[in-house]
């Protein structure tokens, strides 16, 4: 259960850059998942987010779990994302937001934010609450691997810089996604390694085998089982994936055109929608990659940059897909590698004519990554703040 303040529940209250409903992507489910997680614990949670068509009003999910929407005009995102500025770095220009969840700041025994958009908010923090810094990357170095100009690097990577230290440094407790994120986060801020906790990205594991899905696939796309093997990547709208698309769709996908079908899931294939290709298959709705988990299926990661880890290796694995990755898609995830094809880009196009099979023993090395464990972990890290 949920460590005590006096004689009631622990209250802890998360500081979203966007609204969690649906958790669809990356980010979101991760703070979904471990508010949920967290909940169950005994914890009052309450997440706090931006207004959204998705969500209006407060709602109670459970009876320790409530999110909170927060009728404030964040504009800019809504009108310039990707153009050139990422989301996360545009919604960090707020003014007076802090003034909207101020009463919120004062009620919950613990602050804790996700990402660092929000890190100008530490100053309306009062000195004796405890603050978590949720770190889903390095956001530093995701500023400066996610920009699209150098001129838009050098502005946003600054701001990032600055908002991402005034957490680090003031944060009671640091959750990393994996062990690299730590030592950076480490170097980068000069924090205590004490601090910092690994809480790893997870998943739910289906116990379902693959082959189920083809009836759903040859409805919605019926000249994709005329190909021996499909390929399958997903991913949300964001650089390092459009990268890792326009390389499948260029370079790999041109090569196998009678060999291989290529699934692009997410909203990532919504700038693809021009290409020419009659393997190239575009699924812009986001999920998981279930519907695709066919015997005929292999997953595919060339990711080359970014920071964090990719969730998405998880889903694949999950779902019993083989998947053929870079090694650095497999950041993080290193006790994994060894059911995953490592290559490099330029092996890709070799490595899908073998159709790499999947090992024996992958459920019990993915146990340890399952969000009930990892939500007990970060609930002891709590416990610990208000002993």
């Amino acid at each position: 259960m949920g460590s005590q303040t006096g004689k009631r529940p622990l209250k802890l209250l998360i500081i979203a850059p966007y609204c969690i409903v649906p958790a669809e992507t990356g980010g979101k489910i991760r703070v979904s998942e471990l508010a949920h997680g967290v909940s169950a614990q005994g914890i009052k949670v309450t997440v706090v987010m931006p207004i959204t068509p998705a969500l209006m009003s407060r709602r109670s999910v459970n009876e320790n779990l409530t999110l909170e929407v927060v009728p404030y005009p964040f504009l800019l995102p809504l009108l310039l994302t990707d153009k050139p500025f990422s989301y996360l770095y545009l919604i960090s220009l707020h003014p007076g937001y802090g003034l909207f969840i101020r009463n919120l700041l004062r009620s919950h025994d613990i602050i804790q934010f996700e990402g660092a958009c929000f890190g100008d908010l530490i100053r309306a923090i009062e000195p004796d609450k405890k603050v978590v810094y949720d770190a889903h990357n390095v956001e530093y170095d995701y500023a400066l691997a996610e920009a699209s100009s150098p001129w838009v690097r050098r502005l946003s990577s600054r701001r990032v810089y600055q908002l991402e230290r005034s957490i680090a440094q003031r944060a009671d407790s640091i959750l990393t996604c994996s062990h690299a994120d730590t030592q950076r986060i480490r170097d980068l801020y000069n924090v205590d390694h004490d601090k910092l906790t690994v809480a790893p990205n997870g998943i739910h594991l289906n116990k379902k085998t693959v082959g189920i899905a083809r009836t759903q696939v040859a409805e919605r796309f019926p000249g994709m089982l005329d190909f021996p093997v499909r390929a399958i990547f997903t991913g949300s709208d964001v650089e390092h994936n459009r990268v890792a698309v326009r390389f499948l769709v260029e370079s790999v996908a041109s090569q196998l055109s009678e060999q291989c079908a290529f699934i692009i899931k997410g909203q990532c294939a919504k700038r693809f929608q021009d290409h020419h290709l009659n393997n190239v298959f575009l699924d812009p709705i986001p999920g998981n990659v279930g519907t695709y988990a066919d015997i005929c299926t292999v997953a595919v990661n060339p990711v080359t940059q970014g920071s964090g880890t990719s969730l998405k290796v998880l889903d694949y694995l999950a779902h019993r897909l083989p998947l053929i990755s870079t090694p650095f898609g497999m950041r993080g995830f290193e006790d994994l590698e060894r059911f995953v094809t490592l290559c490099d880009l330029e092996g890709f196009t070799k490595t899908l004519n073998t159709k790499p099979s999947l090992l024996p023993g992958l459920d019990e090395t993915l146990e340890k990554y399952t969000w009930t464990s990892i939500a007990e972990s970060v609930s002891d890290v709590y416990q610990s703040l208000v002993v």
